[in-house]
């Protein structure tokens, strides 16, 4: 039985993924207000969703001859678990009539899921950029959902707030790249060369810094949410005169973390 409870088997290895999963029911949750059923049926769904990846991907390296046979019965034990709590969160939006959080977000999960799988199948799920920011637009969207309960669905307000939060999540990727390619270096680079490394975080940093001043000025958004993007930008410039040279990846993934916290707060309070 201690074979069914070994992490590699049912929690997800990616440790910074889970960020992109709380972040947006917290948005969601502290903008909309209120705590009811019906968020707690989107929130269940969605973690549940998260969580079944990790043994479903298990499973496909098992017949893909990646992993032993002897995973294989935890890994499906621990599908049935989460799927049995997925199907209960999807009983709990059906009953409060909000199955279009079920029509909009099922096709793209399950694109997410089955392109994962090839992935995994060909050996190449590691360091997919374009993977990893669609699979955190797609998560950004739990924050819309929280926001729509009780209100007309696609209202302007949650979009933009999936925007953003999509943006964020975006950015952050790309620094982590940018951190993790850094690491490896052999002493420091010149300026220029560090600049030229950051470049399209850079660019993607104040690109959003801009878009949200933007959102502002127009009143699509409050006149102060810009700062909250403020947060990564800065990160991201003293990212340049303090290269990551020789850190370890927990540490690049904890200070990200903090980043994103701080983030989640400032939109929260400016919203």
């Amino acid at each position: 039985m201690s074979n069914f409870f070994q992490k590699h088997i049912f929690l997800p290895q990616d440790h910074g993924s889970w960020v992109f999963v709380f972040s947006p029911i917290f948005a969601g949750l502290f903008i909309s207000g209120r705590l009811a059923f019906d968020q707690f049926g989107i929130i269940l769904a969605a973690i549940s969703f998260f969580l079944v990846r990790q043994p479903l991907t298990v499973i496909v390296k098992v017949y893909s001859g990646r992993r032993d046979d002897k995973d294989l019965a935890p890994a499906i034990f621990w599908c049935m678990i989460y799927g049995f709590v997925f199907l209960c969160s999807l009983g709990l939006l059906i009953y409060f009539q909000q199955t279009y959080v079920i029509a909009v977000m099922a096709l793209p999960a399950v694109g997410m899921l089955a392109w994962q799988f090839v992935l995994v199948v060909r050996r190449n799920e590691r360091k997919q950029k374009l993977f990893e920011v669609l699979s955190t637009g797609l998560l950004a969207f739990i924050a819309a959902a929280i926001l729509w309960v009780g209100k007309s669905p696609f209202d302007t307000e949650g979009l933009v707030l999936w925007l953003l939060l999509f943006l964020q999540s975006a950015a952050s990727i790309f620094y982590a790249y940018t951190r993790l390619e850094q690491r490896v270096w052999k002493g420091t680079k010149p300026l220029f060369e560090r600049v030229a490394v950051s470049a399209s975080t850079l660019l993607f940093t104040l690109v959003n810094l801009i878009f949200c001043v933007m959102l502002g000025h127009f009143d699509w958004a409050n006149t102060y949410l810009w700062l909250a993007f403020c947060v990564q930008f800065l990160e991201t410039i003293h990212s340049l005169y303090n290269p990551a040279t020789g850190y370890k990846p927990t540490h690049i993934g904890f200070r990200q973390t903090i980043v994103s916290a701080l983030f989640l707060v400032l939109l929260i309070i400016f919203w």
